[in-house]
């Protein structure tokens, strides 16, 4: 084949790999076995490791954090997971000794920045999420049921560029993801409710494993329609400090004990509506109703630095790697 213009894999390339399979020859896995053939085996980040993160210890050394943040950036692109070997499917798990064997390239050099601003990134969010825990804590007593259940007709078709949200997406924030952050699966109308969510609504899910509310902000963008396992709720005064006291654990033990079903277990609309409770004093609704608000302001902009920061690092992962992918359309047609 040297009329071939294509790069394949080396023998001794493929003998590190575990088993012969012809997605070595071509696409990311190719990629990732040329690069790895410069680099390093990920064993020895795995051990051995006495280099300290710390800017005044002695065994400083500021790779310490770029390389980690590397390793996990390789090992959640596909290229690497298809070299992982398959010998542990049976149990689901991969051992170690396999993972220790897998080579990456060096990180390169903007990585260390990258690295630097993704565990800002990073403490910022656990900063905002126990600034709420805390106020969630406060909240966990009983409400009124001081609620409109709103109609539940299914949309009749899906509209160019509408999204569907499931509460599956929805974390004790509250907060409806935006679309950078939360993939949104296909629209199906007739399990989907008609009306696109509104500012100040609040939905409950009727999923009883899984019983949790969202609050919708001023930030979800339009024509985002719930999925039909959602009860919609207009709340007299205070959506989301109310939204908040749904979402607390004993609402949702009760919620719990008004399932039916034998697979999946429901909890059917008419039901929430007896989940009546006596409000909390107005001082305290306005206070969490504040503190609630604040979080989901700090969240947008949390996840926006973090979807800027995600697109530097995938530029930067694309672009140590693109020399090591050239030819690999050529080798795949040659294979075809």
């Amino acid at each position: 084949m040297s009329h071939v213009v294509a790069r394949f894999i080396p023998s001794d390339l493929l003998a590190t790999a575990s088993c012969w399979l012809t997605t070595y020859f071509v696409g990311a896995a190719a990629a990732a076995l040329r690069a790895g053939s410069t680099g390093q085996p990920i064993g020895k980040v795995l051990e051995g490791w006495r280099i300290s993160e710390t800017p005044a210890a002695i065994a400083y050394d500021s790779r310490a954090a770029a390389e980690a943040v590397w390793v996990a950036v390789c090992l959640n692109q596909p290229g690497y997971e298809e070299l992982l070997p398959a010998e542990s499917a049976r149990l689901g798990r991969l051992g170690l000794n396999a993972l220790k064997s897998l080579r990456v390239l060096l990180a390169p050099p903007q990585v260390e920045g990258l690295s630097a601003r993704l565990r800002e990134i990073l403490d910022e969010q656990m900063l905002a999420s126990d600034a709420f825990h805390r106020i969630r804590i406060e909240a966990i007593m009983p409400i009124a049921g001081l609620a409109a259940f709103d109609a539940r007709a299914r949309l009749s078709r899906a509209r160019q560029g509408a999204r569907v949200l499931r509460l599956s997406e929805v974390g004790i924030d509250l907060l409806v993801p935006s679309p950078d952050n939360a993939v949104s699966p296909q629209i199906i109308p007739r399990r989907t409710l008609a009306k696109p969510l509104v500012l100040g609504e609040v939905l409950l899910s009727t999923l009883g494993r899984s019983f949790r509310a969202a609050c919708v902000d001023d930030n979800v963008p339009p024509d985002t329609f719930p999925v039909e396992g959602s009860v919609r709720l207009r709340l007299r005064g205070s959506p989301a400090a109310r939204a908040l006291l749904l979402a607390t654990e004993p609402l949702r033990s009760r919620a719990a004990r008004l399932t039916g079903g034998s697979v999946q277990q429901f909890v059917p609309p008419e039901a929430l509506r007896s989940l009546r409770v006596p409000p909390p004093p107005r001082d305290w609704r306005d206070r969490w109703q504040r503190a609630v608000e604040r979080s989901h302001v700090y969240r947008r902009v949390l996840d926006r630095q973090w979807s800027v920061f995600a697109k530097a690092l995938s530029a930067g992962f694309d672009a140590v790697h693109r020399p090591f992918a050239h030819g690999r359309q050529q080798a795949g047609d040659v294979l075809q």
